[in-house]
């Protein structure tokens, strides 16, 4: 029976956030009038799914079926996430969320994790308290656009994914290097040439 509801609850969102998303996609963006309007479905989507399944029932659907699951599961799967790391971390994008609802900037869409820096700071420091230190390195490498690219080429050329996070770690280290030599005061602009 809660299955069923919730399908319907799910059904219905989506149906409204298409008619908006037509509307928006017509102007190439959602006038300030639809992005309250897309908060406040959201908001009532939430109400609804909250009212109708268990506290443990609500993080199973969010783990399966969430846009949010959806995205971070698109996003760090170079990371090789366990289970109850990508729970974890799902957890920590649902609380920003949460956080962020009824404020005058809310979380509308996936777009706006990757496009504001408040909200990527705040989740950044969110995952990092989940999953410790290390494995928040992991997922920032992860979740860089530019080591997603050499990812995908890694697994389309049958390497595995350590060959590629190897060969990200020697970008980033070649790169503070060359910042670290750009920026010594030391060094005249020949010497600079020489060492990088």
């Amino acid at each position: 029976e809660k299955r069923s509801a919730a399908r319907l609850i799910e059904e219905d969102y989506r149906a409204a956030l298409r008619e908006l998303r037509t509307l928006a996609g017509a102007r190439d963006g959602l006038l300030p009038t639809e992005r309250a309007q897309l908060t406040a479905l959201e908001t009532a989507r939430r109400a609804e799914l909250t009212a109708l399944l268990s506290p443990a029932e609500l993080a199973e659907f969010d783990a399966r079926s969430s846009p949010a699951a959806q995205e971070i599961r698109s996003r760090i799967f170079a990371m090789d996430p366990t289970e109850d790391e990508f729970r974890r971390i799902l957890a920590a994008r649902i609380a920003v969320e949460e956080e962020m609802r009824g404020t005058d900037r809310p979380v509308v869409s996936p777009v706006d994790f990757l496009n504001r820096e408040d909200l990527r700071t705040k989740l950044n420091e969110a995952v990092k308290v989940a999953v410790g230190e290390a494995r928040f390195a992991d997922y920032q490498r992860a979740t860089a656009f530019e080591f997603q690219a050499l990812a995908r080429v890694a697994s389309r050329a049958g390497a595995p994914l350590a060959n590629a996070a190897q060969a990200w770690d020697l970008r980033l280290s070649a790169t503070q290097e060359s910042t670290r030599i750009a920026e010594n005061q030391s060094l005249t602009e020949e010497q600079k040439g020489a060492a990088l």
